[in-house]
């Protein structure tokens, strides 16, 4: 049996990161649980530099994909527990919102938020399914834990739209 807790998101903000953008919330999935949260692209803010997306230190996506990440961007925080399993699904309300996904994982102590993050541990992508449903997965086995920052952002400039990201963290056995 499977357990979904759901949140809806206001513009507020709850993280220690060094300056505190509007469009940034810590978030904390429950471990072997799924959990929702809905927010709207309207709340975020575009950037000005994708370059960070292609540097060889996050290879997140390529520079012939950065029409897909130019939109407003909203961005969600955790921390990844050792030894674990993680998956994020992002659908958009509407079937003609284009919104794509991206994750990357740093070290705990870092607080970097793109564009200024000059490397990551893991940095993943999702722009295109057959569904309207954006999806990363990724197995962490080390013995620390990480910061998980996911961005959720429109294509060709949307900047606005309602989406649901639903985040579900298990142990590996």
């Amino acid at each position: 049996m499977s357990t979904t807790t759901t949140y809806i998101l206001l513009i507020f903000t709850l993280v220690t990161f060094a300056q505190k953008p509007s469009n940034l919330f810590e978030i904390e999935p429950i471990l072997n649980k799924t959990t929702n949260y809905t927010s709207n692209l309207n709340i975020g803010q575009k950037l000005d530099d994708l370059s960070w997306g292609w540097n060889s230190s996050n290879a997140c996506f390529s520079a012939t994909q950065k029409d897909n990440f130019n939109g407003n961007h909203v961005f969600f925080t955790s921390i990844i527990p050792e030894n674990s399993t993680y998956k994020i699904s992002l659908t958009p309300k509407k079937n003609n919102y284009n919104i794509n996904l991206y994750a990357y994982e740093i070290k705990l102590s870092n607080n970097y938020l793109v564009p200024n993050l000059p490397n990551s541990i893991r940095c993943m992508s999702d722009i295109t399914s057959e569904s309207n449903t954006r999806e990363v997965v990724n197995q962490v086995l080390s013995k620390e834990k990480f910061r998980l920052v996911i961005g959720v952002v429109g294509a060709n400039k949307l900047n606005e739209g309602e989406f649901s990201i639903k985040i579900k963290i298990s142990n590996n056995p």
